[in-house]
């Protein structure tokens, strides 16, 4: 497993409002630019499928693996010889909410997935979590 990005960043929203945009895959492409369309298949819950439009990509179909509410969600990409995992929590301490997000590839085909995706990941993952965190502070 080969970790493409990662990102810690802090909010004085409460984790329920992070959460909440996480939640709501169909509308992820409101704050990250990469996404061109989302749709959850079911509910936001472990063992369901999502399919997401990357700008310039093709559709890919993606699972929810682990569902911590409030707390943590972990989805794997189903990529062509490999996995692409995404791991969000979020911690509060006092009156902060840190929120990361990790990025990591495997597989038997990894290693050119990394090639192919690694190159601008962590300006995007970087990116999309500040305009998550611009979002969920503008909600009050």
């Amino acid at each position: 497993m080969k970790t493409l990005a990662n990102t810690l960043q802090q909010t004085t929203a409460e984790p329920r409002k992070i959460f909440a945009l996480w939640e709501d895959i169909n509308h992820w492409n409101e704050y990250d630019q990469g996404i061109e369309w989302a749709k959850l298949d079911g509910s936001f819950r472990a063992g369901e499928n999502y399919t997401l439009k990357p700008k310039g990509g093709p559709k890919v179909r993606a699972t929810i693996l682990e569902v911590v509410s409030n707390q943590k969600f972990v989805d794997v990409s189903h990529l062509f010889g490999a996995k692409l995992m995404f791991n969000h929590t979020l911690t509060r301490e006092n009156t902060m909410t840190n929120v990361a997000v990790t990025m990591t590839v495997s597989g038997p085909l990894g290693w050119l997935w990394a090639r192919i995706l690694g190159k601008n990941q962590q300006a995007d993952i970087e990116q999309s979590t500040t305009n998550l965190i611009a979002k969920a502070e503008s909600q009050g």
